[in-house]
């Protein structure tokens, strides 16, 4: 039998242990969440194009598995060096959502570069097939002819024309480094975004911490939307083979859901 005593005591103890954040709560919805724990190189959440995807049990962000991208120097289809994992049917005109995940450069990311070129894509939210160009896209960007390596958001025109909106400090190589985007997701300059680095909300180049432009290829927000879209993917001939690590991509209601 519980008595009211022992009930009161009990009760005292969650509060105790809720406060001190022994009991996380992470609220909201979560929409989608790829964790590549399995050891086996099959993606059912996923489309896949292009080059070598495979899961691996060595370089993990959560769990037992991440996802290890690996871009020889062939062309893919006309469309440069790439392996995408992508996903239908998540994002359309009004939709907010925030995406995390993780990303990890080997030590030797900089290295396997003989050029800059554009560098090397890993995401594209938004982007749809035939749509051209990703309305955002981040790159890593090993800057040879600069002292450091660094990542980089840029806007895509539907003519191609690309504008660097937001550039890290020097890329920590050998690590995770987690990113969350908060994107409102619009085919016009309705649409917005906002991300954090390691938790740390970023600014933009504009001087703020939320840049507005189309996060959709114009005219295709009500159908067919745009993909969730990840990615290694870098201009033919500046490599011989590139290899980045992703882990623990989400999409949800609430930043702190889709948190690793």
């Amino acid at each position: 039998m519980i008595t009211r005593s022992r009930f009161l005591a009990s009760a005292a103890s969650a509060c105790a242990l809720a406060a001190l954040g022994a009991w996380p709560r992470r609220r909201g919805t979560l929409y989608f969440h790829a964790n590549f724990n399995r050891d086996a190189d099959t993606f059912p959440a996923w489309n896949i194009y292009g080059s070598t995807a495979t899961t691996d049990p060595t370089i993990v962000r959560a769990g037992s598995h991440s996802v290890k991208l690996s871009v020889n120097n062939a062309n893919t289809g006309g469309n440069g060096s790439r392996v995408d994992l992508f996903k239908y049917g998540l994002f359309f005109n009004g939709y907010e959502r925030y995406i995390g995940f993780s990303v990890y450069f080997p030590t030797n990311m900089r290295s396997q570069f003989t050029s800059t070129g554009w560098g090397c894509m890993f995401t594209e939210p938004g982007y749809a097939v035939d749509g051209g160009f990703p309305p955002i896209a981040m790159y890593y960007d090993p800057n040879l002819s600069g002292a450091n390596s660094r990542l980089q958001m840029r806007t895509h025109e539907p003519n191609g024309v690309s504008t660097t909106i937001w550039s890290s400090g020097a890329v920590t190589h050998g690590r995770w480094i987690d990113i969350t985007l908060r994107i409102f997701f619009h085919d016009t300059s309705a649409g917005w975004v906002e991300m954090w680095i390691d938790g740390v909300k970023q600014t933009f180049n504009n001087s703020q911490q939320r840049y507005c432009d189309n996060t959709l290829c114009p005219g295709m927000g009500d159908d067919p939307g745009g993909l969730l879209l990840h990615n290694c993917y870098r201009k033919d001939g500046i490599a011989s083979n590139v290899i980045i690590y992703q882990d623990e991509i989400k999409v949800g209601s609430t930043y702190a859901i889709v948190q690793p």
